[in-house]
């Protein structure tokens, strides 16, 4: 994900030892502007997700499975970002930016923007116990199913071993 980088407030959290609701909190009070960034090894190998706040208001998402080349946005990708923060294996780095920054990242990725602006009360609601695969499924259906068909025309014909992924 290319983001444009100003000042690393926190580095490397391991989202297991943090509470990550009262770190949104705390940066909600605090008229946080810039972003958190979670990186995690989930469902479909590396993926990473963003959170874009503005004066304090979660203002825009994104997600990307890496290895497919699949990116969501806005409030499903929201869901994805919180779902990651609870993965085994997740670490969140929080980057300050200018408001002018910010304008610009929404202003040209109109798609990562969320409709609606979302409470402290609504991200409580977000963040589940525990971390679930069932969102790369989802997203991912359609490319795991030809990425299964491929596979199954080359064992048809004896090649299943022949390419590597």
């Amino acid at each position: 994900m290319k983001l444009p980088f100003n000042e690393l407030v926190e580095k490397n959290l391991s989202c297991a030892s943090i509470n990550v609701y009262s770190m949104v909190d705390k940066y909600m009070a605090e008229s946080f502007t810039g972003y958190f960034i979670v990186s995690i090894l989930g469902y479909s190998g590396f993926e990473e997700g963003v959170i874009i706040f503005r004066h304090g208001q979660l203002v825009g998402s994104v997600f990307e499975y890496n290895k497919y080349n699949i990116v969501v946005f806005g409030f499903f990708a929201l869901q994805q970002f919180f779902n990651a923060v609870r993965a085994k294996f997740s670490v969140m780095d929080i980057v300050s930016l200018s408001v002018h920054q910010v304008d610009l990242i929404t202003a040209f990725n109109d798609k990562i923007m969320l409709e609606n602006p979302i409470s402290l009360k609504e991200i409580s609601k977000l963040i589940p116990p525990m971390y679930s695969d069932a969102f790369a499924k989802r997203v991912l259906s359609d490319v795991l199913l030809e990425d299964s068909s491929k596979q199954s025309a080359l064992e048809s014909v004896g090649l299943s071993g022949a390419f590597a992924k």
